[in-house]
């Protein structure tokens, strides 16, 4: 991945290569995980072939391929006979937005409430899975803050979350807590209200 970095920085010294509008500031190419690689170019012809052609230099020399079924290509705002022709040159499927991309969702705009659908779903699934007939309320507690609101903290570092669905997020982890599922059965003990106070408030202290 340094080689790969290394390739890129040098491709960017060349004047014809033209930097996506909003990563022109920063010089912004890349962003690299293990083995997802997002590549960021403006969407013209010459900029997508250096950008290409310093990848193919990569795998080359590493062996590596490109998993064209799991690759797509994204544009905003460029002429149709531009895309078709970067389309045959790449060889890659147009994708759309919103898309995945390490477990969050990528728009070029602001999220609508739908969108997070899915992390309410994976906190769901997690709950659904959960066993809470031999658990204490200090074990449903325990599961609650490290594995349902470390998923939710996660996607916070991403984007800001409407309280709409934070409240949704409040009202499974409190059906679990009190109920060990992910409904209401009966009237909770304390209100959660208390029981999210921090603890040198007498409460569960897990905001």
């Amino acid at each position: 991945m340094e080689y790969l970095q290394r390739c890129i920085h040098q491709m960017q010294l060349d004047p014809k290569f033209h930097h996506h509008s909003n990563c022109k500031k920063l010089q912004l190419t890349n962003l690299m995980f293990a083995d997802d690689v997002l590549l960021m170019s403006r969407g013209d012809p010459d900029s997508v072939e250096m950008l290409l052609t310093t990848f193919t230099k990569f795998l080359d020399s590493t062996g590596m391929q490109i998993n064209k079924s799991k690759s797509n290509l994204y544009f905003g705002v460029v002429h149709n006979n531009v895309k078709v022709s970067i389309l045959n040159m790449t060889g890659l499927k147009e994708g759309f937005l919103t898309f995945k991309y390490l477990g969050v969702s990528i728009s070029c705009k602001k999220l609508a409430p739908h969108h997070y659908l899915a992390l309410i779903e994976k906190i769901l699934v997690r709950i659904k899975h959960w066993t809470a007939k031999l658990l204490t309320y200090a074990g449903r507690l325990q599961l609650i803050k490290s594995v349902s609101f470390s998923i939710a903290n996660y996607w916070m570092v991403c984007f800001p979350i409407p309280k709409n669905v934070i409240s949704k997020i409040d009202a499974l982890c409190r059906s679990y807590f009190w109920t060990g599922k992910d409904s209401i059965s009966r009237k909770s003990l304390v209100a959660w209200s208390l029981v999210c106070k921090p603890i040198k408030q007498w409460g569960a202290g897990h905001y």
